[in-house]
Parts: C-alpha cells; structure tokens; sequence
C-alpha cells in the first residue's frame, strides 16, 4: 500500500481506489459455463427438461464476452446454447411417450456435433488464457 501511494502520489491513490471496480474471474466464469454446457447436453440426451441456462443468461451479454477480446472464436458455443434454448422449448416435457419425440429432435438437430464443436471451442478457449482452469479442464 505505502509503495503504490509513494509512486502514484496519495491524490491520485485516492481517486484510483474511489473508482476501482471487482474485476470478474473470467476463467472461473468460463469454466461454469462449459459445466453448464454439459450439463446441458447430459439433461437433452437423458431427455430431461433443462435447468435455467443461468450461467448462459449471465455471460451472453458481457462485454467481454467476445472473439476479439477473447481471441477465440464463439459461434460454436453461441449455436450449442442457442440449440439448448430450442430444446427447452418443446412442448413435449412430461407428456407421457414424448421420449422418442424428444430424441428425434435431438438427433435431426445434431445436439452431439453442435456440443462437440462447442467442446472444441472452449478447449481451445482455455488453452488460449492460460491452459487449465479451476475445474480441472485442460
């Protein structure tokens, strides 16, 4: 503290510590995400209703969530989610015999190439900010 207000000056100090801000965890915030994402994936082809996508929901419209600051690309993940919100409004949850409709749809849909690719992009994502994050993902 005593060597940031020695070299920055104390008024200056001040004024940087009255506007400071928390700054997101974006590893940890990406990493709930790819959990989502599987999860996901797990509830359609278990043809299960989905959880609120609230991780999704949260992260779709954050500044930095972007290929240019994140130097990656995005699409895969935006179309896995995009698919993931189709799913989870099909009418057929909880009628009984809707398993097979369900399927159907998540078949003609390609559910398991689009979470593959969206696999892919968060892998190749993490390997972008530093490798490993907190889950244990490489």
């Amino acid at each position: 503290h005593q060597t940031i207000t020695t070299a920055v000056g104390k008024k200056r100090f001040d004024r940087l510590v009255a506007r400071c801000t928390l700054a997101e965890d974006l590893t940890k915030v990406l990493s709930r995400l790819r959990i989502e994402a599987k999860t996901g994936f797990e509830s359609c082809t278990e043809c299960c209703e989905l959880k609120q996508p609230e991780v999704w929901e949260y992260v779709k419209d954050k500044w930095w969530f972007d290929e240019a600051y994140l130097d990656c690309s995005l699409e895969a993940i935006k179309e896995y989610f995009s698919s993931l919100c189709q799913y989870s409004k099909l009418p057929l949850h909880g009628s009984r015999g809707s398993g097979y409709e369900i399927q159907t749809w998540v078949r003609t849909n390609r559910l398991s190439n689009t979470y593959a690719e969206a696999e892919a992009e968060f892998q190749r994502l993490f390997d972008g900010i530093g490798g490993r994050d907190s889950n244990g993902f490489v």
